[in-house]
């Protein structure tokens, strides 16, 4: 402090905030150096800072205590409870990881919950905890968020036999116990890339009820022609093995689009060519 020629420091308080929580405030605000914190790390800090926030907006006559945790927030600009609500998740990313990542962290935030409900089975309680060492270790979020929800939901289904609870001290341990918890954690996988799919098929389904926006011919050709440079790079055994049956008909969609387009270039020069004795004209001079 006195290398950087400081004569004060500047308190922050934050009634309510844990000790990490208001240490990761602080670095934020002050732009100090630490190590990059975990997903779950981030999640955690996240619901919490976002709960005190919420707090703070659901109290329209006190000062929000928080407003200044953000660089340039702007307290009583659109500061109605509800919309102060709604962007307390916004702020609260923005402090803990400086991005407007509040859905990715919701998602992570969700797969804790899961795993610490002592009410959730035991099996949907062991792919949650999978699925948050592996977001640790890098995995993309959304994917392993799908399964721990199509996991919740097979453990709800009276179809769907029971994976049993851990046995108990006056119970000797099943060898079948981490088979089954496999065979569940794959049903879910492919319960969610179900749900996937089928979401894609309808956001494309939508898209073509609606009247489609006209865009520039200009940006279309760059889209192609990069497209064009980019598939020398790549083998087509390999994209036709690789791809699912919903990323080929996204395929199948742009070839049919370019065919029409041949095809209508073939009818316009079909009827702008010269025809009778306008043509002979043309053809002697």
């Amino acid at each position: 402090m006195r290398s950087l020629g400081w004569a004060t420091v500047e308190v922050r308080i934050h009634p309510g905030a844990s000790t990490d929580l208001s240490t990761a405030l602080a670095e934020q605000h002050e732009n100090g150096q630490r190590l990059d914190l975990l997903p779950t790390e981030e999640a955690r800090l996240f619901v919490e800072l976002r709960d005190l926030y919420r707090a703070d907006a659901r109290r329209p006559t006190e000062t929000d205590a928080y407003a200044g945790a953000l660089p340039g927030s702007v307290v009583g600009k659109d500061s109605s409870p509800r919309r102060a609500v709604l962007r307390s998740r916004h702020k609260a990313a923005l402090a803990i990881t400086g991005k407007l990542s509040f859905q990715r962290l919701e998602q992570i935030a969700k797969i804790i919950q899961i795993s610490e409900d002592p009410d959730a089975a035991w099996h949907v309680r062991r792919i949650a905890e999978t699925a948050l060492a592996a977001i640790d270790d890098g995995a993309p979020v959304d994917p392993h968020h799908r399964k721990v929800q199509a996991a919740q939901t097979l453990s709800t289904l009276p179809s769907v036999d029971r994976v049993p609870e851990p046995p108990t001290p006056d119970q000797p341990p099943r060898q079948a116990s981490q088979d089954e918890v496999a065979a569940m954690s794959k049903a879910a996988e492919e319960i969610a890339r179900a749900r996937r799919a089928a979401e894609i098929r309808a956001a494309a389904k939508r898209r073509l009820a609606e009247k489609p926006v006209q865009r520039s011919v200009k940006a279309l050709f760059a889209c192609v022609q990069e497209l064009d440079a980019l598939i020398k790079h790549y083998d087509e055994r390999q994209v036709a093995s690789a791809l699912t049956a919903v990323e080929c008909e996204v395929l199948w969609h742009v070839d049919a689009f370019l065919r029409s387009v041949a095809a209508a270039r073939e009818q316009l020069a079909t009827e702008n060519a010269p025809t009778g004795a306008g043509a002979s004209f043309a053809e002697a001079v």
